[in-house]
């Protein structure tokens, strides 16, 4: 068993190529104990150099910090389209394992959660495609041939149960 404690960001100083001088590179950790009692961490985001932080804002921003949201404003605020590029080819990766196997409220959960994020992505993509029609021509192209005709994204799964049919055609429109 795992007692989980609170996110917080880490920082090292790292040579930004950008600007050919060393500053801080962010990332967001979990710190947590394992089952022997082992103090650990993981790294949860890499989130790079931020310029003009001060490090009390990068503290408040730790204690007030919903990763969802946390992550829905990098990709939207981005200013590099290859960190959009990577985050959206790490979602095509990403499964979702629900324990329980029932009527599939873990799964529309994990949904909420992923599907904003989904939807930055390609708005962000179709941005920078507008101005540079060579960045995210196969990504567009891709996401544009999974539609379904009624223009939503095509989702798949096995269904169960009559109701969780019913459910899904509820929340996809």
């Amino acid at each position: 068993m795992r007692t989980f404690a609170p996110m917080n960001f880490t920082s090292q100083m790292r040579h930004n190529p950008d600007t050919g001088e060393d500053e801080k590179y962010y990332r967001l950790k979990e710190s947590y104990r394992d089952a022997m009692g082992r103090s650990c961490s993981r790294t949860l985001l890499n989130v790079g150099f931020i310029h003009g932080l001060k490090p009390e804002e990068i503290r408040d921003i730790t204690y007030n910090l919903d990763i969802r949201q946390f992550v829905y404003d990098l990709l939207l605020n981005a200013v590099d389209h290859r960190f959009v590029a990577h985050f959206y080819h790490a979602m095509q990766h990403v499964t979702i394992l629900d324990p329980t196997c029932g009527s599939g409220a873990f799964l529309f959960a994990a949904m909420n959660i992923l599907e904003p994020l989904y939807e930055v992505c390609i708005e962000r993509m179709e941005q920078w495609h507008e101005e540079n029609p060579n960045l995210f021509r196969d990504e567009l192209d891709e996401i544009n041939r999974k539609k379904t005709p009624n223009g939503l994204p095509q989702k798949y799964g096995i269904k169960n149960l009559k109701n969780t049919e019913l459910l899904a055609e509820i929340k996809i429109k």
